[in-house]
């Protein structure tokens, strides 16, 4: 867990390729921001999360996976601060698009393919189970100080 305070706790904010769309700076609500996640994509997007487990808590969980149809969006409220997203679609059993972080925007989780939702507090110490189809994936790195709520569209 260690490792992944660190990343999240020195990321810098950043609009890179993969991910497209934040709202505009406004006055801070509370502990909890509105996220909106759009997708943008011709296939349906799956989406899995990493992000703090309470406003006061410095613990994160990974959960997923969030299915987004073409054109729709969903919102969730998270604990301001840090938060992570990967996603990816499939185009005839391939993955054809993939959405991830890079450098050091991104962190490494693991994540549970054999599922179509899982969710864990994320430890320092969890080791990837392959006969469980987890994998590690570099999940983009997002920073909320002060805004009310952020867009993310994938495209």
């Amino acid at each position: 867990m260690r490792a992944l305070t660190l990343a999240l706790s020195i990321a810098v904010l950043s609009l890179p390729a993969l991910l497209v769309g934040m709202s505009g700076p406004g006055q801070a609500q509370g502990p909890t921001f509105k996220l909106e996640v759009c997708s943008g994509w011709p296939r349906p997007v799956a989406l899995s999360l990493v992000h703090r487990t309470a406003p006061n808590e410095q613990r994160y969980v990974v959960k997923g996976w969030f299915g987004l149809q073409q054109g729709r969006c969903g919102s969730v409220d998270l604990p301001r601060g840090n938060f992570a997203t990967f996603a990816f679609s499939i185009n005839n059993g391939k993955a054809d698009k993939i959405w991830a972080g890079q450098g050091e925007q991104a962190v490494t989780i693991c994540v549970d393919l054999s599922k179509d939702t899982f969710e864990r507090v994320v430890t320092d110490n969890y080791q990837c189970k392959e006969e469980n189809k987890e994998i590690e994936v570099p999940f983009q790195i997002w920073r909320v100080t002060n805004q009310p709520g952020v867009k993310v569209t994938f495209k």
